[in-house]
């Protein structure tokens, strides 16, 4: 992938479980006798018609053809939103479906996004235990 900078370049890696955590300790990456800067990339599908995560929007997985807006959760299109209000309709349904308490005045777009940074903490806690030797085997 082109880089941000003229002259630079991004590359997308995949490596077994021990050599990741290995390589993620030094931070570098040793190519053809050069030192090369990295970091972990985490993509996560999201759907821009029902902004749900797992999928993306016009596959075969997502039941809705009308959109929910990303900032309020209503029917309407996100880039077209004029409500003032924000609701997270993934929290909203994690709340309504699991029983959680998660807030949803926020977008679904956010940092504080529980969900996901929960299962994120969660998967930083596992990596942590393969950084300490706890677990022998990915």
């Amino acid at each position: 992938m082109r880089g941000r900078r003229e002259g630079t370049s991004h590359w997308v890696l995949e490596a077994p479980c021990e050599a990741f955590f290995n390589l993620r300790q030094l931070r570098k990456i040793p190519i053809n006798w050069a030192m090369y800067q990295m970091k972990e990339y985490f993509y996560i599908k999201r759907c821009t018609t029902c902004q749900a995560y797992g999928h993306r929007a016009n596959s075969k997985e997502c039941k809705f053809t009308t959109p929910f807006c990303g900032c309020c959760g209503l029917r309407n299109n996100t880039r077209n939103c004029r409500n003032d209000e924000l609701d997270c309709i993934n929290c909203a349904e994690s709340n309504r479906n699991r029983g959680t308490h998660y807030t949803i005045r926020h977008r679904r777009r956010t940092s504080n996004f529980q969900p996901i940074s929960t299962g994120f903490m969660n998967f930083l806690e596992i990596a942590s235990l393969f950084l300490h030797n706890e677990v022998t085997s990915c």
